[in-house]
């Protein structure tokens, strides 16, 4: 600065960095829906140019670029509605929510990030109906936390698995991912994951299994059906 103190700049909270994250990655998904759209125009524009000059339509490249058009639109209104669902999660601060939509939510949100590493990212759905009355934003960043921990310890070519498991009144959401470097994990996105869950009773443990390793969140829960 001009009078020689320094400038400080507040440090980002650990939700506002979870949030411009999650933002960061959908759009730029997005912004590859419209670059595929725009490129599909672009071929429509050079078949009408070459129409005018007396080169004939061929109807199967208009409907090969008509089908990659509309695929695309489909992609992208899905992107949307997650970034919405997603965004909506602030809404609220204490309401149920079914783990379900949770753990769907996650892998919408999560599956780029995955591809990035080359990471296959597999959410394993439950038929029982899993309620939780926490806030949501605050279940969705530990839950993400958490997830990020696994993959930022998978190697390209392996699988991360995510799986509910309820059980009475509570109900344990498993992360199974390669055991180097995850159960002895340490690291800012471990203790944001722990003060998250001591705010809603719940709790973060890591087991060993045979070739890996796993974190595993204990929330409470209500269990309205069980066909698991």
């Amino acid at each position: 600065m001009a009078d020689g103190t320094e400038s400080r700049v507040a440090p980002v909270s650990p939700e506002l960095a979870f949030f411009g994250r999650i933002t960061a990655s959908v759009t730029h998904e997005l912004n590859n829906v419209l670059s595929i759209v725009e490129q599909a125009a672009g071929l429509l524009e050079d078949q009408l140019a070459a129409n005018e000059h007396g080169v004939p339509l061929d109807p199967d490249r208009l409907r090969t670029v008509h089908s990659r058009i509309e695929r695309q639109v489909e992609r992208g209104a899905g992107i949307i509605h997650n970034l919405n669902r997603f965004s909506h999660t602030v809404d609220d601060r204490d309401r149920d929510t079914d783990l379900g939509e949770f753990l769907a939510t996650l892998r919408a949100l999560c599956e780029r990030l995955a591809e990035l590493r080359h990471v296959t990212l597999e959410v394993v759905p439950c038929a029982s109906t899993v309620l939780i009355r926490h806030n949501p934003f605050a279940v969705l960043q530990a839950l993400f936390r958490a997830l990020e921990i696994v993959l930022d310890s998978a190697q390209a070519g392996e699988t991360v698995r995510v799986e509910a498991l309820p059980a009475a009144d509570r109900v344990t959401i498993r992360f199974t991912g390669p055991a180097s470097g995850l159960v002895a994990h340490r690291g800012p996105h471990l203790e944001t994951c722990r003060s998250l869950l001591a705010e809603m009773d719940g709790e973060l443990g890591t087991t060993e299994q045979s070739g890996g390793g796993a974190f595993e969140i204990l929330l409470p829960a209500t269990v309205v059906a069980d066909h698991c």
